[in-house]
């Protein structure tokens, strides 16, 4: 097994939730505020690294300039980026658009989740992160088992999704490590938005 370690403590924020203990209105951002500090104690470039990708916004060097970033934050194995189109009435999605990695992953995954945070996915009001089960979206050899995480922001009828992905022989992430891709998230997401509006 690859041992995974993030380099500096940083506690678990209470709003990120795992998919098998949901709670009604768990998982929701109250913060909207990025805490560089323990960025910087993580990944000591990380401002070098978010100004690479504001730089690369509107361009074709976009989405690896992101997962480049979110590497040097957090080892991942792979990325993928999409826009699901949500029924908030139905609380259901519809339909989902791939921006960045495989059409095949999102669908999957989108058609594996189980009730429950689906409703939580349709309901939020913020950015959220949510450690999904290493078999979320089934285990056929086209879509195997691994450790996986959604970073999600809420737009008026869609839901921007970061999946964020470790294959299963590696270690799942820590607390540390999801608490990190929180904070990493108020910043990401919003610049993941601003290059998919162009």
């Amino acid at each position: 097994m690859k041992k995974r370690t993030p380099s500096s403590p940083v506690q678990a924020p209470a709003s990120t939730t795992d998919e098998n203990n949901l709670k009604p209105g768990e998982g929701e951002q109250n913060s909207t505020s990025c805490n560089i500090e323990a960025l910087q104690a993580i990944a000591p470039n990380v401002m070098v690294e978010i100004g690479r990708v504001i730089s690369h916004i509107g361009t074709a060097g976009f989405f690896l300039a992101t997962q480049q970033l979110v590497d040097s934050t957090v080892a991942i194995d792979g990325m993928h980026v999409s826009v699901w189109k949500v029924d908030a009435h139905a609380r259901r999605f519809i339909d989902g658009a791939p921006l960045y990695g495989s059409e095949l992953v999102d669908a999957g995954i989108r058609k594996g989740l189980p009730e429950a945070l689906i409703t939580q996915l349709v309901d939020q009001k913020g950015p959220q992160l949510i450690r999904l089960q290493p078999e979320a979206g089934g285990s056929s050899d086209l879509l195997p088992p691994a450790h996986r995480c959604l970073i999600a922001m809420r737009q008026p009828d869609s839901l921007l999704i970061v999946l964020l992905q470790r294959n299963i022989d590696s270690d799942d992430f820590s607390p540390n490590e999801l608490a990190a891709l929180e904070e990493l998230s108020l910043v990401l997401l919003p610049l993941v938005e601003q290059h998919a509006s162009l």
